[in-house]
C-alpha cells in the first residue's frame, strides 16, 4: 500500500529510470508541499513539520528517518526537494551492484 501525505484527488507520479550502475526511483506529488525551512529536516528521526502532531494524529516521526537507514545500508541515497507538480519530490538512487 502507498501511503502519501496528500489531499484528496491528488496525483502521484513515480518514475523509475536505470543507468549503468544505479537504479533513480523519483516520487513526486500535488501537494500540499512541505516548507522550505523543513525540507531539509525531513529525514531527522522524530521529526514532524507540523509542530501539532503528535502520535495520536500524526505518526511519530520515524518513517522517513528508516527509509533513509535502509537505502543508505544499501549504499544508496535519498533526498526530497520541491516538486514542480506543487507537492514535494523524493529523489531515491541505489546502486545495481553492492560495493566491497
Amino acid at each position: 500500500m502507498l501511503s502519501t501525505h496528500t489531499q484528496p484527488h491528488s496525483v502521484v507520479f513515480i518514475n523509475l529510470q536505470t543507468y549503468k550502475e544505479s537504479i533513480v526511483i523519483t516520487i513526486e506529488d500535488t501537494g500540499p508541499g512541505v516548507l522550505p525551512v523543513n525540507i531539509n529536516k525531513l529525514f531527522d528521526r522524530l521529526y514532524r513539520t507540523d509542530a501539532a502532531r503528535n502520535r495520536q494524529n500524526g505518526g511519530a516521526g520515524l518513517g522517513l528517518a528508516i527509509c533513509k537507514n535502509i537505502i543508505q545500508a544499501h549504499g544508496g541515497s535519498i533526498y526530497a526537494t520541491h516538486s514542480e507538480l506543487g507537492g514535494l519530490r523524493i529523489n531515491i538512487s541505489l546502486p545495481l551492484k553492492k560495493k566491497g
